[in-house]
């Protein structure tokens, strides 16, 4: 049954998280693509249980915060919603969403934000992911959901999130003749850029012989390729095609594709020099929790600290075990949001760093940090509401906020990086 079409005109009052324009009709709540506040528009709306979606169709008034969206797939793509907004705006925007949220959640209202900027608001990521698509049984194409018809794909040849080298480096893969045939077998792509390029594959099936000769072809004469992995879809086992498994990044580590790493590598060096920062005096035993390879514990590594990096990814743990600094560093395998009630009951962190993943600690792990009664912890988060979550339950168990910090470490997008410490009263 095809949905009813409605035409209004209507003025956006806010941003939601996905960077959509709020708008009220008819009493119902509706969201729009590419409107700012105080924006009024003709729109095509549509109706989806109680909620309006609506289709932008002209703009009839400009907030003066607009400015001109680089992307020419900025009203589909949901890459860079706040790629409209001039800079100084979205910073604005960024803190006081983050005050908005820390006063509904936490019941804190908190003005004293210290912000880091990114040194770039284009080109900063160094890591993408694409998925693909076979749209006739002749054309693939690899890109991004689109916003309006998500089981869509738009189909990217330059990103301008993505590092330059990233760009380069797929406009030249999708120039070849031959790559239609054999992205038909994959789903997922992902590049990774450091002291070059690494290309994962996320396949279907296994590669046949015209598959691994496209490759091999490809990895001989493509400049700055470090090397090529594929996997099988649902198999966490990854083989190594062709080059190296390991990228080098920005800080001279080694890092297996799926091992995390911040995307954006001037905030990532503020960020791990914030908590450098909160450490430096401290002499004992620190606990790095949900750590990857120890990328925020390793500079503290000397011999008046014991550190302990918790993490579960197998890969990661490797990759971190080889940094030389790590010699004073003990890695614990343990998926802390199950295992949470098996933590090490014989010491006690004096400070306890933790950077779990979106959807946060949750409440019994933060009771057992509260438990264990560290001086200090460092949260840090990239999703405000389950921060504000779970901080609420360290002010609970007698800490007080020190600090807040936000390290804008996704420009031209909702999201923010957040660091906060907390000490015992």
């Amino acid at each position: 049954m095809k949905k009813e079409i409605l035409k209004a005109i209507v003025t956006a009052t806010d941003l939601n998280s996905k960077g959509q324009a709020v708008f009220r009709y008819d009493g119902r709540v509706g969201f729009v693509d590419g409107l700012l506040p105080g924006e009024t528009a003709e729109v095509n709306l549509t109706r989806k249980q109680d909620l309006w979606l609506g289709i932008l169709q002209k703009r009839i008034t400009h907030s003066p915060l607009r400015c001109q969206h680089p992307c020419s797939h900025s009203n589909l793509c949901f890459a860079s919603p706040l790629g409209w907004l001039k800079p100084y705006a979205q910073k604005e925007y960024k803190q006081n969403s983050a005050y908005q949220v820390l006063k509904r959640i936490a019941n804190l209202e908190w003005e004293k934000f210290h912000y880091i900027e990114s040194n770039q608001y284009w080109n900063y990521r160094n890591k993408v992911e694409f998925s693909v698509k076979v749209v006739n049984e002749n054309k693939v194409v690899c890109g991004y959901h689109s916003t309006q018809q998500p089981h869509q794909i738009i189909p990217i040849r330059n990103c301008l999130l993505a590092d330059e080298t990233i760009n380069q480096f797929w406009s030249e893969f999708n120039e070849r003749k031959d790559v239609q045939q054999f992205l038909k077998k994959c789903h997922r792509i992902l590049i990774r850029a450091g002291n070059g390029i690494h290309f994962h594959f996320f396949l279907n099936e296994p590669l046949d012989f015209k598959d691994n000769a496209f490759l091999t072809n490809f990895f001989n004469n493509s400049i700055g390729l470090n090397g090529i992995t594929t996997s099988i879809q649902n198999e966490n086992r990854v083989k190594i095609f062709k080059g190296e498994l390991r990228l080098q990044g920005y800080d001279g580590i080694r890092i297996h594709p799926f091992t995390f790493r911040q995307v954006n590598d001037s905030i990532a060096k503020a960020l791990q020099q914030r908590v450098k920062n909160e450490c430096i005096s401290v002499q004992g035993e620190i606990w790095d929790l949900y750590g990857g390879f120890g990328f925020l514990s390793y500079p503290l590594a000397n011999e008046n600290r014991i550190i302990k990096v918790f993490e579960h990814n197998r890969f990661a743990i490797e990759d971190g075990k080889k940094i030389k600094s790590n010699h004073s560093i003990e890695f614990v395998t343990m998926d802390i949001s199950k295992q949470w009630n098996t933590f090490p009951s014989k010491s006690k962190p004096i400070v306890v760093i933790m950077d779990p993943p979106y959807a946060g600690a949750g409440l019994e792990v933060c009771k057992k940090i509260v438990s264990l009664r560290p001086q200090k912890i460092i949260y840090i988060s990239c999703h405000g509401a389950a921060l504000a979550r779970d901080i609420k339950i360290f002010m609970n168990g007698n800490y007080h906020i020190k600090d807040i910090t936000l390290l804008d470490m996704f420009p031209q997008t909702m999201d923010i990086e957040w660091f906060v410490v907390l000490e015992k009263y």
